[in-house]
């Protein structure tokens, strides 16, 4: 147990948050915004995209909201290529 405890000690504060922080934020992120979403009645869908590492993954949920989007602006019968606000941010920093 000492030497245990006179690691903890060496590590500075900063470290052991960073470590709680990664391990805290996926369970955040699985559990506990789902629940407060329902609490205020909002329909929850949870997306487990597939992939052999984190960054597939990422590039998976990135795909399937560029597809959702694409098509709902189809749906919505509204052009899914006019893009007004990246268009302003386009102007405003070539200026």
């Amino acid at each position: 147990v000492k030497p245990t405890v006179e690691i903890m000690a060496a590590l500075p504060s900063v470290v052991v948050g960073f470590i709680a922080g990664l391990w805290l934020a996926s369970r955040v992120e699985k559990q506990i915004v789902p629940v407060l979403l329902m609490l205020v009645f909002l329909q929850v869908e949870t997306v487990m995209a597939k992939g052999d590492d984190s960054m597939a993954r990422v590039l998976a949920c990135v795909a399937l909201g560029d597809f959702v989007s694409y098509h709902l602006a189809l749906r919505h019968k509204t052009d899914p290529s006019a893009l007004p606000g990246v268009e302003s941010l386009k102007r405003m920093l070539s200026a």
